[in-house]
């Protein structure tokens, strides 16, 4: 249906509508990336944050209670890892995800058989399949946009590096 092989989000536009959908894609992707980017500091940030506070019970006007701590180390962390441009260079982050996930595992499978079957004490499940307008159902949205964008910031991503 469309002749030539395409190879990105831009190519296909470019063949669709032309060359201003260049830039369109462009800025799209951009500022989907940018609000996942967002989303990702202010989790860690909120995460090391609240970890910090209950387990050095640190104070509230500290700097180790702020957000922008964490953001700051995360963003200096991350900065070695944006800047390579081959993918072969990027073997310590798929060991660190790797020790990562294994972690998660292990204390997911630890969790699990150490309290073993949890009792559920609903008396009827219909509160799980009606689906309700009111906050939850947005937070709920917002996860699933977060998951989407992520996904469709990682094609062009992988795409543009080199091997």
């Amino acid at each position: 249906m469309i002749p030539g092989k395409l190879e990105s989000y831009y190519e296909l536009g470019f063949m669709l509508y032309g060359r201003l959908s260049i830039y369109y894609i462009s800025a799209v992707i951009a500022i989907q990336a940018f609000g996942l980017l967002m989303v990702y500091f202010i989790v860690f940030a909120d995460t090391s944050r609240s970890i910090v506070v209950e387990v050095f019970k640190a104070s509230p006007s500290s700097v180790f209670s702020s957000r922008a701590c964490y953001c700051v180390i995360l963003g200096v962390g991350l900065f070695p890892q944006i800047i390579k441009k081959e993918l072969k260079e990027l073997k310590i982050a798929s060991i660190i995800l790797f020790v990562g996930i294994s972690t998660f595992l292990a204390v997911l499978a630890d969790e699990l058989i150490m309290e073993g079957e949890s009792a559920n004490h609903d008396k009827s499940f219909e509160a799980y399949w009606s689906l309700g307008y009111d906050v939850s159902a947005v937070k709920g949205a917002s996860f699933i946009l977060v998951a989407f964008g992520l996904q469709c910031s990682l094609f062009p991503l992988f795409n543009s590096l080199a091997i």
